[in-house]
């Protein structure tokens, strides 16, 4: 996946450094975040389908996500999480690059 141009234009005109879409974080598991900054373990995940019933707002998918998550974090990564339409807000812009900073 090459990513979302408008999000990743978004980063580009921030100032912030090209996030890796798609990024698999795990060497055995195929669990992947759908932006990542590696070098800093920065990870945004979009959470779609949280208000429509899709697999973030079911049962299932919620227990998948947990584990990716804890996962993640016991390999160092930090994470955000973000609506859909969130993801091209300025604001998300000033979110990643405070994490980045941190």
């Amino acid at each position: 996946m090459t990513g979302d141009p408008v999000f990743l234009a978004l980063c580009r005109n921030a100032g912030l450094p090209k996030p890796e879409p798609e990024h698999r974080f795990h060497p055995a598991r195929k669990f992947r975040w759908d932006y990542a900054w590696p070098a800093a373990k920065l990870a945004l995940e979009v959470q779609g389908g949280i208000w429509t019933g899709g697999k973030h707002g079911r049962g299932s998918g919620i227990v998948k996500d947990m584990e990716k998550y804890n996962l993640g974090a016991t390999l160092g990564w930090r994470l955000l999480l973000v609506q859909p339409k969130e993801l091209y807000l300025t604001a998300t812009a000033a979110l990643i690059r405070d994490a980045l900073a941190a």
